[in-house]
């Protein structure tokens, strides 16, 4: 765990200087981004025995020119075997898929924190455990960091370009058929009518759980209904509501402030709905992966803009205090 409380601590100093100097030195600002990214990345990428790393692992040593993907996604299998083709080491797949993660995830955070502190933006992604979630789930991660990249699209109403790396991470993960509706909800206005009837219709989901599990029947997913694992812890499910009563206390402000708004609230809304759906089945807590980065961006944003002076400050150090407790328990 040393490494982890070092790496957090680095990588928020430099991200710290890279929000500061960023103010009067754009260009220069860039280093210490992509300092964060090579430390992410060598932590990241050396690491042994985190989640299904050994798995990967094994998965990477019987990589073959005609090798049967035997349940996997052809694109990631395509990845790899390009990957194989350069080196045999386990190794060096680690720290290839590291590096693409954490590149797009902290280019991504970079962008669109421009209005926000970049540096809670980046605290957070290690300290609620979304950096050593990338560990576990590696081709989920993979999968998101793209799309979150792809919020772009979003933002500038290129829905072809979206569709398109949605289509494409589905040959790496193909959970990521979920985030095809996702271009069409997220751009909705907040605290409307329409939203609210959309969010209300998601949660009456959570009284008929038993009835909508068993209309997947034999798919891949409906085997979930059955499993015996248990809910995700509460503490975790409390955190993502977190997000969610923020944005309705400050949504005059967020209206005001922030052009993007209605585009990250909204995720933060869904990432909470599914959360909630987790409660029930661990499982669901693997379809917020692709909408937990949403918050972090959403925290750097209110934390700058929704609060003045004192209350400003006592915030953001409460927020690193709860959060470096909340990483020590995880």
């Amino acid at each position: 765990m040393t490494v982890f409380y070092l790496t957090l601590l680095s990588v928020y100093i430099f991200s710290l200087i890279a929000r500061i100097v960023r103010e009067n030195h754009k260009n220069l600002a860039w280093i210490f981004v992509v300092i964060v990214i090579l430390i992410l990345t060598l932590v990241s990428g050396l690491r042994s025995g985190i989640g299904d790393t050994y798995m990967y692992e094994h998965l990477y040593s019987l990589i073959v020119p005609d090798f049967n993907s035997d349940g996997y996604e052809p694109g990631f299998i395509l990845l790899l075997k390009g990957l194989k083709y350069i080196s045999d080491e386990s190794i060096f797949m680690l720290l290839v898929t590291s590096a693409i993660i954490n590149m797009l995830n902290i280019i991504s955070l970079y962008i669109f924190t421009e209005d926000g502190y970049f540096e809670i933006a980046v605290f957070l992604y290690i300290a609620s455990g979304y950096y050593t979630t990338t560990m576990n789930g590696l081709r989920q991660s993979l999968a998101a960091s793209f799309i979150f990249l792809a919020t772009i699209f979003i933002i500038k109403k290129k829905f072809i370009l979206y569709l398109t790396t949605i289509v494409l991470m589905i040959t790496i993960h193909n959970s990521a058929f979920i985030m095809i509706p996702i271009y069409f909800i997220s751009k909705q206005k907040v605290w409307t009518k329409r939203t609210n009837i959309l969010y209300a219709i998601m949660l009456l989901g959570l009284l008929f759980y038993d009835p909508l599990m068993g209309l997947l029947g034999d798919s891949k997913y409906g085997g979930y209904a059955d499993s015996t694992e248990g809910g995700a812890n509460i503490i975790r499910i409390i955190i993502f509501m977190i997000p969610i009563i923020l944005a309705y206390m400050k949504r005059d402000i967020i209206t005001e402030k922030w052009k993007e708004g209605n585009i990250f609230v909204n995720m933060s809304i869904l990432c909470g709905v599914i959360m909630l759906f987790s409660a029930f089945n661990w499982i669901f807590a693997r379809f917020g992966i692709y909408f937990q980065l949403y918050n972090f961006v959403f925290f750097s944003f209110i934390l700058k803009n929704g609060f003045k002076g004192k209350e400003k400050r006592l915030i953001y150090f409460l927020l690193i205090l709860f959060y470096l407790m909340f990483f020590y328990y995880e």
